[in-house]
Order: structure tokens, then C-alpha cells, then sequence
């Protein structure tokens, strides 16, 4: 079943080129019984049979003797859904994958429970096998693989990828200009790699109006110069800053987060906002050196984008009682509410923390309610205080 897959087009190349290894073992090699069988009925009654533990263990075993740190994934339809991101995640990992695939009613649950690493699906359907999701998921992976494509370019900007935020690829054309009476956007053979590129993100399909707003924002009036800082998106470089604010109790005092936090953290956290376009999150920076002293995110609810929640740190403590807060949140909620068409803003603060319900209630914000013991922070529950400012 997977020779055809194996040995042609990208896959092909990328073993040639070395930048990919691809073997097959099957599990019926590994059977101890006269026939080879590999399969027993399920104790209990239920129609089908199971895949028997021993020649399952046995094959897996092997195939961590040549591969000793690979990852073990079976091919479940109860697994978690396959996405590009999974993908570029085992990518950017580089570690050796071995794809176990079911048959019949699947496998052994001690199978399951003790050598699986984990259990992936690439729809909610069955198959009669894990054959063919495995070669799914191994197309996938393996086109991320540098080397194996022409040009990392064809990944970087192609549907699903954080370039073009998780979102389906915008349309695009080719020879001839005109074809049965239909032409072709004048903006994309205008050789302006910036315009072009413009239009191509203003035609995601499925973007809700809201998250059309928030990616304006994002590219085109982003970055922004205050009296004294210099308001930008998030960048790849500010994770290093974050691991240290977020790793200070100082800091973290009043916050929901507990000390550690490793930079796989932050990265994840990094990720999660550069896809997410129901968040508009900005880097709070120091305007002479453009070095970040803080980070705010605003972030729209799907259901009702006319609200929003709000959040803000200022991780560089020489910065506190200096109006660097009061600046960034007035100029937040000017984009909130004259960009992003957001009528009200709100924010949860530890009662605790005095001097930021002051500089809010300054900005405009008014205390709407009080929630009891609403988290939980090493072994003790603390208060907070509701605020909302309404556009009007």
C-alpha cells in the first residue's frame, strides 16, 4: 500500500536528497504463530477482531532499536485532528516518527496505554485501516522537511500556515490574462510585491469582519509612536524578555501565571498569537531604544466582537509609576474602539493591586462587579474586580 506513495513525486526526491528516510515493516513479520496471524477476537463479545498485543509490541520494539528517541503515533479515528501545525510542530522537533497503523477493531489497549506517544486522526470517519492516514500525515510532515520541496517559500505561504493565519490560501492566477471573458486582478501584475501581497491576505476566504479590522490594524497602522513609546506587533525576538518578566514573583505578583515558565512556553503562547485573529497583542516598547518594556493584548470574542478583553504587563520594573501603563492602555483602547469598531472593553484586576485600578479608572474604566476567590495561585484563591469602559 505504500510503495506507489513512496517511491514517486515530492516524497520520492526527498529520500533521493536524503532529507527524508521512509521504511515499512509489517506487523505479521513479527506474528509468533503458524500462520502468521495477528489478530484475536475482543474479550467481552463485539463484532471484528483485535490486533494482538505481542506482535504489535514486538514490531514497535524493533523499530526503536533503529530509532531509539522516535515518537510513537497510532493512526486512531478517537486521536486528536491532524492539522498543518501539528505538522510543522513535528517538523521544527526533528524527531524520527514511527506511524503505528491499525486494522480490524484497531489494537490492543495495553498497546495503547503503555508504547503509544500519541494518538492522531485526520478526520472524524473510519477507514479500514491506518494505512492511508499514516501516508496523509507522512506527506505532510515530510513537505516541511527543508530539502524536500524546491523552495521553503512553498510552505511559508500556503494554506494553513501561520503566515497566512491558519486561514485557506487567497485565489490566484495564471496564463491566459484573459479567459473566457474573465481577467485578472490589476493589482497582482503590477509588480508590486507589497501590494500584491496586501491583496493576496484582503482575500483570505473566511475571515469574519472582525478579523479583517484586526489584521488592518496589524499591518497597516502598526507600528505606532507615542509621546513616549513605541507601540509594535509582537515579535520572534521579544519571547527572551518575557521568559525573565514572567520568571520574576515581582512581577507575576498580581497575574494568573506561576512561576516557571520555560521558553517553550512563551513560544507556544507567541504562536497562539500570530495565528489568532480575534487578538490584536502589542509590544510596549521604550521609544528612543524600540527595546521592549511590556506587552497588551486586546482579544475579541467570535460570538460578539462588539466586546473585547483586555490585558497588559509592564515587565521592566524601572518603568513602573512612570505613566508608561496609563499611555499604552489609552492608546489600546483608541484602536479598540475607533479601528476595531469595539463598543466595550474589559479587564480583570487582583483586588489587591491598587495602583492598577488607579491608573485604569484614569484611562476611563469604571468597576462593574467583584468576583470571589475567581483563581487559584499557589494553594490560595484570590479576588479580582471587573472593569469595563464603554466606547459612549
Amino acid at each position: 500500500m505504500f510503495r506507489g506513495f513512496l517511491d514517486s513525486s515530492v516524497i520520492k526526491r526527498g529520500q533521493e536528497c536524503g532529507a527524508i528516510s521512509v521504511t515499512t515493516a509489517n506487523i505479521r513479520d513479527f506474528s509468533t504463530e503458524k500462520h502468521k496471524r495477528v489478530d484475536a477476537p475482543i474479550f467481552g463479545g463485539g463484532a471484528g477482531m483485535l490486533l494482538r498485543p505481542e506482535p504489535v509490541a514486538a514490531a514497535i520494539r524493533d523499530a526503536k532499536r533503529q530509532m531509539p528517541k522516535a515518537k510513537v503515533i497510532y493512526m486512531s479515528p478517537g486521536g486528536e485532528i491532524f492539522s498543518q501545525k501539528k505538522a510543522e510542530k513535528w517538523r521544527d522537533e526533528e524527531t524520527d516518527l514511527i506511524f503505528l497503523c491499525g486494522r480490524y477493531e484497531g489494537v490492543d489497549q495495553r498497546i495503547r496505554a503503555t508504547m503509544i506517544d500519541e494518538e492522531i486522526s485526520i478526520g472524524e470517519y473510519v477507514l479500514s485501516g491506518g494505512e492511508l492516514p499514516a501516508a496523509v500525515v507522512i506527506d505532510a510532515v515530510a513537505r516541511l522537511v527543508p530539502g524536500v520541496l524546491g523552495t521553503i517559500d512553498s510552505v511559508e505561504t500556503e494554506s494553513f500556515s501561520r503566515h497566512l493565519f491558519r486561514s485557506a490560501e487567497f485565489p490566484q492566477f495564471t496564463r491566459p490574462r484573459n479567459w473566457e471573458g474573465m481577467g485578472v486582478p490589476e493589482v497582482l501584475l503590477s509588480g508590486n510585491h507589497q501590494r500584491i501581497f496586501d491583496w493576496q491576505l484582503a482575500h483570505l476566504p473566511g475571515l469574519s469582519e472582525a478579523e479583517e479590522r484586526v489584521l488592518a490594524v496589524r499591518r497597516k497602522i502598526l507600528p505606532i509612536k507615542t509621546r513616549n513609546l513605541f507601540l509594535r506587533n509582537y515579535e520572534e525576538s521579544d519571547i527572551d524578555a518575557w521568559v525573565r518578566w514572567f520568571n520574576d514573583e515581582e512581577v507575576t505578583r498580581y497575574l494568573r501565571i506561576s512561576p516557571p515558565l520555560t521558553r517553550e512556553d512563551e513560544e507556544e503562547y507567541f504562536e497562539e498569537t500570530q495565528c489568532n485573529l480575534f487578538c490584536l497583542p502589542i509590544s510596549i516598547c521604550e521609544k528612543k531604544t524600540k527595546k521592549p518594556i511590556g506587552n497588551m493584548r486586546l482579544t475579541l470574542f467570535p460570538e460578539a466582537p462588539h466586546r473585547a478583553d483586555f490585558g497588559i504587563v509592564i515587565g521592566e520594573k524601572k518603568y513602573w509609576k512612570k505613566g508608561v501603563c496609563k499611555e499604552a492602555v489609552q492608546e489600546m483602547l483608541r484602536l479598540g474602539f475607533e479601528e476595531l469598531g469595539i463598543h466595550v472593553i474589559s479587564l480583570v484586576v487582583d483586588v489587591r493591586n491598587v495602583a492598577a485600578q488607579k491608573c485604569y479608572e484614569a484611562c476611563g474604566f469604571r468597576c462593574v462587579g467583584k468576583r470571589e476567590k475567581e483563581y487559584e495561585k499557589n494553594g490560595m484563591f484570590y479576588d479580582s474586580f471587573l472593569y469595563e469602559v464603554v466606547k459612549s
